[in-house]
Order: structure tokens, then sequence, then C-alpha cells
């Protein structure tokens, strides 16, 4: 079985990984995979590892968020064609691709694919947890694509927009 976990960023896709590597799965974790893609792009400003890529990506009201959303978004696409391809060409059993929050921004193309090469489950977060969420995103953040959907309303601070 090809398990591929989609869901917004803090929802359990790498618990949930992390699980089934334990029973066997090839556990493909994109995040690392985009980390690795970045790293020359991190070193330069002084970032590693998963928190660097937070600090690097920024929020989206800050100047340089733009620019690295798109550099992001492009090294995530790649990330998913190459895992996408090897699907196609290897008939591999067992392997979970643990997503990242912004494979939904990814592009149709992607998305079929998954579709066609995996069983996508899709891991939805509960109403209740949201504000719990957006707490401990604003504690610890992680890497999140805004697409375009940030909007800042007039006298409302950055993290109330957000």
């Amino acid at each position: 079985m090809i398990i591929s976990l989609i869901g917004m960023s803090g929802s359990g896709k790498t618990y949930w990984s992390q699980k089934l590597a334990g029973q066997g799965f090839l556990h493909i974790c994109c995040d690392d995979l985009i980390e690795e893609k970045l790293a020359s792009e991190l070193k330069k400003q002084g970032y590693s590892g998963i928190s660097g890529v937070a600090q690097w990506l920024g929020q989206p009201y800050e100047p340089q968020f733009k620019r690295n959303q798109n550099i992001y978004l492009a090294r995530e696409k790649q990330v998913m064609q190459e895992i996408l391809s090897r699907l196609e060409k290897e008939r591999i059993d067992n392997i979970v691709v643990d997503t990242t929050g912004s494979v939904i921004y990814t592009g149709d193309d992607i998305y079929k694919k998954l579709k066609k090469y995996t069983v996508i489950v899709y891991l939805k977060i509960p109403e209740p947890l949201h504000k719990k969420m957006f707490e401990q995103y604003m504690e610890d953040p992680k890497p999140i694509i805004w697409g375009d959907i940030f909007y800042k309303r007039k006298n409302e601070t950055n993290e109330q927009a957000l």
C-alpha cells in the first residue's frame, strides 16, 4: 500500500507517518527533502532545520515572504515530482508520503498523480482545535505557505491578520 498523508501544518502527518514507519513502511518526508533543496539558500542566511526554513520564509507581512514563498513552492514541486516519478517507475510497497500543508498549492497535475499512485488520507483538524493550533504556531512557527489569502484589514495588527 502506498499512502500519502495531507492536511494543514500540525495535523499529525509526521506523527502518523512515523507510526506507519514503525510498522515497516518507508517514510518519505517532504519537509526534509524540501529542506535539502533549500540548504544552500538557507546556509547563506545562517539558517538550518525546519525552524530555519520557517525563519527564512518569514510571515506573509514581511518583505522577503513573497519571494521566499515562490522559491519554497518551486522546491516543493520538484520534490513532489521526484517522488511521483519514483512511484511511477518503481513498484515499491508500503510507503507513506508525509506531504506538507502546502501540497495543495503544487497544482492539479501533481494532485492527479498523487491520487493515481497513492491512497490519499486527509487529516482534518476539528474547528475547536484551530485556536490552539494557532497559538502553537505563534510560539513555534512552521513554514506556512499563505498563497494570496493573507489580508490585513484597517487597524488590524499583523497577529490579528494572521
